[in-house]
């Protein structure tokens, strides 16, 4: 079997949308490059284990516990123990992934205007291409965890592949119980609308931040898009 070692973003240490969109680009690629996939930094985030009121949480998810794993793929301290003999490997892309465009398959040509325009300003160099032509290369790696990427701006594939990679991004989805949870949750409820608040992760960022605002700033930027007499369901970090 044939790998691609991906590490999670921010070592898996992070929230779980930037989380996801990480684990979105790198099963991504498995698919498209045919190699299972090596989760490095699969771990669970620094606040996940809880007390409240005597309950505890002692099992501490990580982000493949919470969703049904559409292709092959294994934790990075798993694979040690998978083979016996020495695996060669070479670099797939070395940067952050969100500077980088990653088109296939690797004789399309990077010049074409649409992919230009679509690459919207990334310089050539950082276009990912397959050393892959070599197939005897057993691991190929992305160096570094700076792996958030939104897959619609990260892939560029003609028809054919990108209907591969969205059959795999439809079967890349929480797990049955966690759907079925959210749907008695939202169906006792009745009809809502949703916001999300963040309090605490952003009060020491350049330029306007949550230090700066008040419970008026949220009122304002709601009150044109929801009635009042419905019900609101507010979401925070």
């Amino acid at each position: 079997m044939r790998y691609l070692r991906f590490p999670l973003y921010n070592s898996g240490r992070c929230g779980i949308s930037n989380a996801t969109m990480s684990l979105e680009c790198g099963l991504g690629l498995g698919v498209l490059l045919d190699r299972a996939v090596v989760l490095e930094g699969n771990f669970s985030p620094r606040g996940n284990l809880v007390s409240h009121f005597g309950l505890t949480n002692d099992h501490r998810a990580r982000i493949t516990d919470l969703y049904e794993m559409p292709i092959p793929w294994v934790s990075g301290e798993d694979f040690d123990n998978l083979s016996s003999r020495e695996l060669t490997c070479a670099t797939l892309f070395d940067g952050p992934l969100h500077s980088a465009l990653f088109y296939w398959p690797p004789t399309l040509n990077v010049n074409d205007p649409d992919l230009l325009l679509f690459a919207n300003g990334k310089p050539a160099s950082n276009f990912l291409t397959e050393r892959q032509e070599d197939h005897s290369v057993d691991i190929l790696e992305i160096v570094g965890s700076a792996t958030l990427s939104f897959y619609s701006y990260f892939f560029y594939l003609p028809a054919a592949e990108r209907t591969a990679l969205h059959r795999m991004l439809r079967r890349f989805r929480p797990k049955a119980c966690y759907r079925e949870f959210a749907a008695h949750v939202a169906g006792s409820i009745g009809e809502f609308n949703a916001t999300h608040i963040r309090l605490g992760d952003f009060r020491a960022t350049y330029g306007t931040t949550t230090n700066d605002r008040s419970p008026s700033h949220v009122l304002d930027g709601l009150e044109p898009h929801f009635k009042t007499d419905e019900t609101l369901v507010i979401c925070t970090d």
